[in-house]
């Protein structure tokens, strides 16, 4: 099936992260992992994600600064 015209934006970024949650990855890069989520339900999902993946280094790219708070350490780059 042709999941992009069958799953919303939201959908597809939700079965990503179960995706990762069944592979249990020793590290996880995730690139606007949330962005087509409310921060609410992006914040839930990554301290889920956090709790399941205890020994998981996640390295996350994002535009949401409301998920500051879910990481350990965060870096805010600016423009040169």
């Amino acid at each position: 099936m042709e999941w992009e015209r069958v799953l919303s934006g939201g959908e597809q970024q939700r079965v990503s992260l179960a995706r990762a949650l069944l592979y249990r990855p020793d590290t996880l890069y995730l690139d606007e992992a949330t962005s087509q989520l409310d921060i609410g339900s992006a914040q839930r999902l990554l301290v889920m994600l956090k709790r399941e993946l205890p020994g998981c280094t996640v390295v996350a790219v994002t535009h949401q600064e409301g998920l500051a708070g879910v990481f350990g350490k965060t870096l805010e780059l600016e423009p040169v």
